[in-house]
């Protein structure tokens, strides 16, 4: 399966408030970046934690959306520019905002996801060109 379609199936099962789903595209040996703006122990190692880290940031939302901005995929590396919607459990207004993610693909699982504050650090931390300025 290629990533890209690993990267889908990830965030559809999120969107859905899937755990299992989440895991199923997770290879054992996953780790897991946070952006630096969520407050976490990084990174979290292991379908177990990172599981863990998920139910945690699932709990914290009554509605939490994912959607695709950007793909940019390269081998086994992919630059990930993600919309997120939000709101908070327990009631608030919409948060709503942009995150820049590497995934690293790893046989035919994601081997690591790590957040970044800007698409362009995004794209320099996974070794790629940008595809808009090549």
């Amino acid at each position: 399966m290629p990533g890209s379609d690993l990267v889908r199936e990830l965030l559809d099962a999120l969107n859905r408030r899937d755990l299992d789903g989440v895991v199923a595209t997770l290879h054992p040996d996953v780790e897991w970046f946070d952006q630096a703006a969520i407050p976490t122990e990084e990174p979290h190692r292991g379908t177990v934690a990172v599981r863990a880290h998920f139910q945690t940031w699932l709990d914290s939302w009554e509605e939490l959306s994912y959607e695709i901005e950007e793909l940019i995929e390269d081998g086994d590396q992919i630059v990930l520019m993600l919309n997120r919607r939000a709101r908070p459990t327990g009631g608030g207004d919409e948060v709503a905002d942009r995150a820049a993610y590497v995934v690293a693909i790893r046989g035919d699982k994601i081997g690591s996801f790590a957040g970044y504050t800007t698409r362009d650090a995004a794209i320099e931390g996974a070794g790629l060109k940008d595809p808009h300025t090549a």
